[in-house]
């Protein structure tokens, strides 16, 4: 049996491909006891909660330039922006630091403590570091498999 490994990139791909994701239903905090389950029963694999958490994050930072564009546009041409364009300007930057902070309490409950990134850095560095636990783990699973099999094959040439 192979451990599956997960892979910023592909969780990267498969966000840019995704057309409709909603950034509501975006999961805050993950720990090792979350049973996070799919409808159908299945637990997600951490690819899906990657690729999940990624694409929220990235989804989210792109309306949040997008408000950015139209206030500066705005100042631009030297007016000032309303209330509610602010307003949503703000509740955008909330849900993107929520995000945020969702992501890294994730890491924080998958990664040894030395492997943690600091918090601060990128989404790409944070889950980088996890694509390098979980290669780093599934070599070392390997070995034991290996150490492990070598062990069985051992006859013992001594009679009872």
């Amino acid at each position: 049996m192979r451990t599956k490994r997960c892979s910023v990139r592909k969780a990267l791909t498969a966000c840019s491909l995704q057309k409709n994701v909603t950034t509501h239903t975006f999961v805050t905090s993950i720990s090792k006891n979350d049973k996070s389950v799919l409808p159908w029963g299945r637990e997600k694999t951490m690819d899906e909660i990657i690729e999940k958490q990624l694409c929220g994050f990235q989804k989210q930072a792109q309306n949040v330039e997008e408000l950015t564009r139209g206030l500066l546009g705005t100042i631009s041409e030297g007016m000032v922006p309303g209330k509610e364009e602010l307003d949503l300007f703000h509740s955008g930057l909330d849900e993107l630091r929520i995000k945020y902070e969702g992501i890294f309490e994730y890491a924080k409950s998958v990664l040894p403590e030395d492997a943690l990134p600091l918090f601060g850095s990128s989404v790409n560095t944070i889950f980088q570091a996890i694509d390098d636990n979980s290669r780093k783990l599934t070599e070392q699973l390997e070995n034991a498999k290996n150490i492990l099999t070598q062990f069985i094959r051992v006859k013992s040439m001594i009679s009872i």
